[in-house]
């Protein structure tokens, strides 16, 4: 008999799946959604806008990691619709702004 079939010899390895709470993009998914809401909420021109697009990113890399559930799809949803808000509400603020700067104050 041969001994080299015996020398190399490997026991199988036993694979384990993820760990429970570990689904790959979860955290980007709610962090997205987080940022989407602060998108909606935020009263800062141009901060607003800044926290909508990082939430559309994060949706996005979430769903390529392979996190494809409803809490990704909601977070995308309230980002875009967030960003669109906060894109008007700083041109808005832009524009009163500039139309308040303009004005002739006269004072008494």
């Amino acid at each position: 008999m041969n001994d080299n079939n015996f020398n190399n010899y490997q026991p199988p390895q036993q694979q384990f799946p993820n760990p429970p709470g570990s689904t790959p993009g979860k955290t980007m998914a709610i962090i997205a959604l987080v940022a989407g809401i602060l998108a909606w909420t935020c009263c800062i021109p141009f901060l607003d806008v800044v926290f909508g697009v990082a939430g559309i990113v994060l949706a996005v890399m979430a769903k390529n990691k392979g996190y494809g559930e409803g809490l990704q799809l909601a977070a995308l949803l309230v980002s875009i619709i967030g960003t669109v808000a906060a894109v008007g509400y700083t041109i808005y603020w832009m524009v009163v702004g500039t139309a308040l700067f303009a004005m002739p104050w006269t004072y008494m």
